[in-house]
């Protein structure tokens, strides 16, 4: 979110972006969401991706998975209530289909 001051209020404008994934740093990964997603992944040694189910399962793997399957869902779905809200608010500036 782009945040402005308008009429003695902070309001917020949506940019459309191609979400990325981050693990304190880019990884060479899209989120398939319009944000970009930050997590404390298990990444590869070459930092060229996470560990998923299509390698031998390890710990790493299921910690990947229950990131993709519960926190960032449940972090999504926040940042949408949000938005919500501002927009109910008339703080959301130009909020249109970003995220639909």
């Amino acid at each position: 979110l782009e945040a402005a001051t308008h009429q003695d209020q902070q309001c917020f404008k949506v940019r459309k972006t191609e979400g990325e994934v981050f693990c304190f740093l880019p990884l060479s990964l899209k989120t398939g969401l319009q944000v970009h997603v930050s997590s404390n992944f298990a990444v590869m040694n070459n930092r060229r991706g996470i560990w998923t189910s299509s390698y031998k399962e390890t710990s790493e793997v299921q910690w990947n998975i229950n990131l993709m399957k519960s926190a960032i869902p449940d972090a999504y779905h926040q940042l949408v209530q949000y938005l919500h809200e501002l927009q109910s608010n008339g703080r959301l500036l130009e909020y249109s289909d970003v995220f639909y």
